[in-house]
């Protein structure tokens, strides 16, 4: 009986696993196409080009690897792999979304620090002189850091005979070391990082409240000050969600190390424990999807750079499609002078040829060669055909003004 429902929990688990694996996969593909869109903005534009957001930049560098690293390992949960491919996916694969994880929380570390200079300290001889060293220093701080710890736990992970995709640590009940590298990852990528976040962020709203400028305060201070409180807004609302996003994930993995139980032997002991497990992996992921949408939607910067380059491209459809248009009344208005000045062309070599007739005329008349009678019929012909070339002439050439008139500016609009 208990092999029977011990088999139906670990058949129902494989399912679920499966299936949701599929549905989070269009989602950090989304999460991803955000995080470059937001790069190329902050990449692109001059006023991005500070310390803080160079350190938002790199934390979104991050996010758009991490995105792209789940978008590629769920979706090859679909794929039938061999045990030691399996293996060295879930290793691959699982050390870049930690390591990028812990670059990006490292770097919420930075700005929190960057963010405490520019406003509880912001005289101190020390940072002004040294922010940019500071910058680099704890870029390759937390880049090695986070490379250090994790590829140190990342060799005990493996896949399972039973589900070739399942990334777990099977050997976490033999070895002693396993468990205590799962509660140091921990500690250093969750718990370290998110006390000194909150330590700071308190002290600068405590700070922001305490503090009463001396003298007469300028509609342009209140306004700095006003947007200095904004971002700060900005920067405690990522960080709030970055903390409820993946404590689930870190609470589950000391969960395991405490227990010292392994992924597979969860799923067939407990389905609760095993979809906590695994959605909670998934749930600290989705961060690279949130960051991205509180940038947009609280940094007044950056929305309105999204806006201006979303209406660009609607107005560059509008020009392209005026711009043809033009371009067609162009050729018409083209065509038109071609033959005015046919006709004009015309007109003017028949009235050539109707003076050279009326010289020919007169000095054959002179001489008396010619009676008046034939002289009139040679004169009525040219004579008409000289009138229709010139209504020819005055027609087309209202036509061309009319055409011209066309394509004013504001013609074209309406």
């Amino acid at each position: 009986m208990n092999n029977l429902t011990s088999n139906r929990t670990t058949n129902i688990g494989a399912i679920i696993y499966y299936y949701t694996s599929i549905a989070l996969v269009p989602i950090f593909a989304i999460a991803l196409l955000l995080n470059i869109l937001l790069l190329y903005i902050l990449v692109k534009y001059a006023i991005f080009q500070n310390i803080t957001y160079k350190l938002i930049r790199m934390s979104v560098i991050s996010d758009a690897l991490s995105s792209l690293t789940a978008t590629i390992g769920y979706s090859l949960v679909a794929q039938q792999f061999s045990y030691e491919s399996g293996k060295l996916l879930c290793q691959i694969l699982l050390n870049i979304i930690f390591t990028f994880n812990g670059i990006s929380m490292n770097n919420l570390c930075l700005i929190a620090l960057d963010r405490y200079f520019a406003i509880v300290k912001p005289l101190s001889p020390f940072y002004r002189r040294n922010r940019r060293r500071v910058f680099i220093i704890g870029q390759i701080g937390s880049w090695s850091l986070s490379i250090f710890y994790n590829q140190s736990l990342v060799t005990f992970i493996k896949g399972t005979p039973e589900d070739t995709t399942l990334c777990d640590v099977p050997e976490i009940h033999r070895e002693i070391a396993i468990p205590i590298l799962i509660i140091l990852f921990c500690f250093l990528q969750y718990i370290l990082p998110c006390s000194w976040i909150g330590f700071i962020y308190w002290r600068i709203v405590r700070h922001q409240k305490r503090y009463i400028r001396p003298g007469a305060i300028s509609v342009q201070h209140q306004e700095q000050e006003l947007k200095k409180k904004k971002f700060i807004k900005i920067l405690i609302t990522i960080t709030l969600w970055y903390i409820l996003t993946t404590w689930p994930f870190f609470a589950a993995m000391t969960g395991m190390a405490v227990t010292r139980q392994s992924v597979i032997a969860i799923r067939k002991k407990s389905l609760i424990g095993f979809l906590f497990l695994f959605y909670s992996l998934g749930t600290s992921i989705c961060i690279t999807l949130i960051n991205p949408l509180i940038y947009l939607k609280f940094d007044h910067n950056i929305r309105s750079k999204f806006l201006d380059i979303i209406l660009r491209r609607e107005k560059r459809g509008q020009l392209l499609s005026i711009s043809f248009h033009s371009k067609n009344k162009s050729t018409a208005v083209s065509n038109l002078s071609q033959t005015a000045k046919l006709a004009a062309s015309s007109t003017t070599k028949t009235t050539k040829l109707q003076q050279q007739s009326i010289a020919s005329i007169s000095h054959d008349s002179y001489q008396g060669k010619l009676d008046n009678k034939n002289d009139l019929k040679v004169v009525k012909p040219i004579a008409d055909t000289s009138r229709m070339n010139q209504q020819l002439y005055t027609s087309t050439s209202i036509r061309v003004y009319h055409a011209e008139q066309s394509l004013l500016p504001g013609s074209i609009l309406d």
